[in-house]
């Protein structure tokens, strides 16, 4: 153990004078701080030199000049960016003011234009209101006329057909004699010796018989299948009936015609019936057509045969001296 401690101090002491020589160097090293802080203060002391400052000094001088310029130049540049962020605003705001300005002259133009447009509408409208109300009160005015001048007609056509039915049988309606009338306008056949006829053969008893009541047959046409396809024309239908042969009467069944309604009967009449060549052919009915003589027409239908009646003519004036039906010739 003692030999070891021996040797490990004698290799020791070569490590002591390192670090004595270590000591000296950190001493010298700690020794500068404290020279150099003695020049300082030394030169602090002492009065500024008056050698020319040195490249670096000028360095060092020329950059707070630097920092001036910089700053100068930035506010130079700050300027021109305000006074072109000015000008920018200025020509902005002078655009926008003419913008303001064309947008307001459209706008009121356009405010003109829309109250031009209203007024010339509005004027146009009182116009077109001014002429309806006129073309109303003139509508008004005419359709009153005309309602009058309805009324007027009808009380007349009134009057004139309970004038017409006056004196006549009870059975002799408004319709028989208004078609009889139309009939004697479009054939030229006679109303006074159509209203005969249909009292001559269809009267029974103070009222109608059962062939113009039920078959409204009122002139006792007797059927043909010519008729089966006439307008009006329902079909055949028998009945009995009495017929004059060589002055003496003689029940017998026949077929006759069965019609819609007796306007229907008193239409086939003068548009088939009479049309049929023994008829228009007859001379004394196209003389009666002519002058418009129920006593003619009378004796133009016993002529052609309507009837077998020997004294068919003498019957029907009979009647329409009873009943004054002469005056429907006219």
């Amino acid at each position: 153990m003692t030999q070891r401690t021996a040797t490990n101090r004698a290799k020791k002491k070569p490590a002591t004078k390192a670090s004595s020589s270590s000591r000296a160097q950190r001493n010298a090293r700690s020794a500068t701080p404290k020279a150099r802080n003695a020049r300082t203060s030394a030169a602090q002391a002492a009065p500024p030199s008056k050698k020319k400052p040195s490249s670096t000094q000028n360095q060092a001088k020329s950059k707070p000049a630097s920092a001036a310029n910089r700053k100068k130049a930035a506010a130079s540049s700050t300027a021109r960016t305000k006074s072109k962020t000015i000008s920018a605003n200025r020509s902005a705001q002078g655009k926008a003011s003419a913008r303001k300005q064309a947008v307001k002259k459209r706008t009121t133009k356009q405010k003109r234009t829309v109250l031009t447009s209203v007024h010339d509408a509005i004027s146009a409208v009182g116009t077109l209101v001014g002429h309806f109300s006129k073309r109303v009160m003139l509508a008004f005015v005419a359709a009153l006329v005309l309602a009058v001048g309805a009324i007027g007609t009808a009380v007349t056509t009134e009057t004139r057909i309970q004038a017409d039915l006056d004196g006549l049988p009870s059975y002799i309606t408004e319709d028989m004699v208004s078609e009889a009338r139309s009939m004697q306008a479009h054939y030229g056949h006679p109303a006074g010796c159509t209203i005969a006829q249909i009292i001559a053969e269809s009267s029974y008893q103070g009222d109608l018989s059962r062939l113009a009541k039920e078959d409204h047959n009122l002139f006792g046409m007797k059927w043909a299948n010519s008729f089966a396809k006439c307008n009006g024309v329902v079909g055949p239908t028998n009945w009995d009936t009495n017929e004059e042969y060589d002055g003496q009467y003689v029940q017998i069944n026949d077929a006759f015609i069965e019609f819609e309604s007796d306007k229907a009967c008193i239409k086939f009449r003068s548009a088939v019936f009479l049309q049929a060549s023994t008829y228009a052919d007859n001379a004394l009915i196209q003389q009666a057509i002519a002058e418009r003589s129920s006593t003619l027409m009378a004796q133009g239908l016993q002529d052609a045969g309507w009837a077998t009646d020997s004294s068919y003519a003498n019957k029907l004036i009979a009647i329409m001296d009873q009943y004054d039906l002469y005056r429907f010739d006219i």
